[in-house]
């Protein structure tokens, strides 16, 4: 169950970097089925392990339980655009999916750097698509049109800004900051060789200077934040 899970995060994690986001149909509905997988394969784990007699769920989960049933409530009953509420609850569950599958199916403590690595790969990409293209005003993005999803024209009028394959600087700045962090953390992974401790640092120096092109306040807030909250650990 757990190899099969991490072959789903790592196609949503793919696939959602380099394609817009994955703010299109062509991958928010593959995301939405990837997981809906995810839960059955979480479903499946809690079964076995009440079989088993074994704990599958704890107090740390709760609070996604919490969301996704209040954000249930509130767009089946209160929300002034329904169907648009309704897709952003389909990414809130493929999120907490996520975050479960993290917690409950990681193969064990020596996957971490793996995992890691290929998280930040993902997001190296779409930094260096937003290096090459970075102050040219319409540029093609979605560049996994390989595998049969249509390439976009996008007039996304952020000539100053940059964001790589996500063709919104705000969410590609809030992405970089995320992925900094891991670059981070794989250079100071205890016993990691030094060729991954420098390539991490560039990462990172990478990751900061996409953050800061962004020209995203939030961003900058963030990175700010969570890079001091990462060092005071």
């Amino acid at each position: 169950m757990a190899t099969t899970s991490w072959i789903l995060v790592f196609g949503l994690v793919f696939l959602t970097t380099l394609y817009f986001g994955g703010a299109r149909h062509v991958v928010a509905g593959p995301a939405y089925l990837m997981g809906s997988a995810l839960w059955m394969l979480l479903g499946l784990q809690a079964v076995v392990g009440m079989i088993q007699k074994r704990r599958s769920v704890d107090l740390v989960d709760l609070p996604v339980f919490l969301f996704l049933a209040y954000a249930a409530w509130a767009t089946w009953g209160y929300a002034p655009e329904e169907y648009q509420a309704r897709l952003e609850w389909l990414w809130a569950s493929v999120y907490g999916a996520v975050f479960l599958t993290a917690r409950h199916q990681l193969p064990g403590r020596m996957m971490v750097p793996w995992l890691l690595g290929a998280f930040l790969v993902a997001v190296l990409v779409s930094v260096a698509y937003g290096f090459f293209h970075f102050r040219v005003f319409e540029y093609t993005i979605g560049p996994v049109s390989i595998f049969g999803f249509p390439a976009d024209e996008r007039v996304a009028g952020y000539a100053e800004r940059m964001s790589g394959t996500f063709g919104c600087p705000n969410n590609f700045g809030n992405y970089t900051v995320q992925a900094g962090l891991v670059a981070l953390t794989l250079l100071t992974w205890p016993g990691m060789v030094w060729p991954v401790r420098m390539a991490a640092a560039w990462s990172a120096l990478a990751l900061a200077a996409a953050t800061f092109f962004s020209i995203s306040r939030g961003s900058w807030i963030s990175f700010v934040s969570s890079h001091l909250v990462w060092l005071s650990r």
